[in-house]
């Protein structure tokens, strides 16, 4: 549930247009600033990722309007962000895989590591005992089927109707009967959706 709040959050704010693209803010430590060193892994035992991510630093208390400002963002695996000192909420994205983490930083350099409850599948292709260029290479991921091993893409499968019951395809949404959260987005803006699910987030760390 938290991971699919993470990545709507992250959805939502895309579609509002409120975060533009950034690089990460100068690595040296600032007095009177407080660094953040920040690295995701996959698991908590694997090495930090070192691509594919993207980070996002919001204020964790929220303006006069409702909204979390967001404060610096990096696509670098691991940024070091120079922010004034005060609480933040921490956001990494690798694809449809999130984090969140509550951070409180004073006039110090802090390493925080988020993990990112995830599988990957690292895939490469050869021609012979050659590399071929990750940019040129094409890939679908299939389930196997009985009978086939070759086996079809299972959104595919629901569209055809090979799959019965698939919600949102061939069966009607079912709205769950105690929900964590709720947005009545006919009511809120794209804006106050973001900042109640970050703030729901934000008490889940407390």
């Amino acid at each position: 549930m938290v991971r699919y709040l993470l990545s709507l959050a992250l959805a939502l704010a895309a579609v509002a247009g409120c975060c533009a693209p950034g690089l990460a803010q100068t690595p040296a430590f600032d007095a009177g600033q407080g660094t953040l060193r920040l690295s995701a892994t996959l698991g908590a035992s694997a090495a930090p990722l070192t691509g594919g991510l993207r980070w996002r630093v919001f204020a964790a208390h929220p303006d006069l309007d409702g909204s979390h400002a967001l404060v610096v963002e990096s696509s670098e695996p691991q940024p070091t962000l120079t922010v004034p000192p005060g609480d933040y909420v921490v956001h990494v994205a690798l694809g449809l895989a999130s984090a969140a983490k509550r951070v409180t930083l004073s006039q110090e350099v802090r390493n925080e590591r988020l993990t990112l409850n995830a599988g990957a599948l690292r895939i490469a292709g050869t021609l012979g005992d050659t590399r071929i260029d990750p940019s040129k290479l094409a890939l679908a991921i299939y389930v196997p089927e009985r009978n086939n091993p070759e086996g079809k893409l299972v959104y595919a499968k629901a569209r055809a109707g090979e799959i019965r019951d698939f919600t949102g395809v061939s069966a009607p949404y079912e709205a769950p009967a105690n929900p964590e959260i709720e947005l009545p987005t006919g009511q809120l803006t794209v804006e106050e959706c973001v900042s109640r699910i970050i703030d729901f987030l934000a008490a889940l760390e407390r």
